[in-house]
């Protein structure tokens, strides 16, 4: 793996807002070294799953 290869990976994920598995398609790399190469990159909006209980939290009341 060369710099490169990490470089193009942080590029798929910023600029082409890709997942991990899209990354993997394209790459051939596996995913724990994907996951390895994207280490504080935040992922895309499009790729996070909601969490179940956040409109629950939203309306439960204060205390």
């Amino acid at each position: 793996m060369t710099d490169f290869d990490a470089t193009e990976v942080r590029r798929l994920r910023t600029a082409e807002q890709l997942s991990i598995r899209e990354i993997q398609a394209r790459t051939g790399l596996g995913r724990n070294r994907v996951q390895q190469l994207l280490r504080g990159v935040p992922a895309p909006e499009r790729t996070r799953r909601p969490n179940a209980k956040d409109d629950l939290r939203a309306e439960a009341p204060r205390r």
